[in-house]
């Protein structure tokens, strides 16, 4: 009594490349077949009967024909849900680059860098009315190199 093989399942493809619901019927599978089929049918003992059947029945027509079943799509997840299932570090993280990122555009536009730069000139200005020649080691915010 030979055993089902996959050289034996790869020779029993139709024309069309798959298996037909006979084929399947003769070596004990279910029709329609669940994924890993052929895992579970690899190493069962047949007779030589069903074996010879099963090859016989390859190219006969039949209105059922099977290739392989195609994995099961996994279900989208919402944004709330894809953001929920990370971990709090991760949360952070991501929050926090975003901070960071809305920081940056905001002095990134030369529009809006010119009108820090006023403001710092103006604030500068009346440091300067107000303490004289010590208004750098007065001021209460960080003057930058050239001014």
């Amino acid at each position: 009594m030979p055993f089902v093989t996959m050289s034996l399942l790869e020779s029993g493809r139709g024309a069309n490349g798959g298996w037909t619901k006979r084929q399947l019927a003769a070596l004990g599978i279910a029709w329609p077949p669940k994924r890993g089929w052929k895992n579970f049918v690899v190493g069962a003992q047949i007779s030589n009967a069903e074996a010879d059947k099963f090859l016989a029945l390859a190219d006969v027509g039949d209105e059922f024909a099977f290739e392989d079943v195609p994995k099961k799509k996994k279900a989208k997840q919402s944004r709330r849900q894809r953001w929920l299932s990370k971990s709090p570090e991760e949360r952070q993280r991501v929050q926090d680059w975003h901070i960071q990122r809305a920081e940056h555009k905001k002095t990134a536009n030369p529009k809006r860098r010119a009108k820090l730069r006023q403001q710092l000139e103006m604030l500068i200005a009346e440091r300067k009315a107000m303490f004289g020649d010590s208004w750098r080691e007065n001021a209460p915010f960080d003057i930058p190199d050239g001014v």
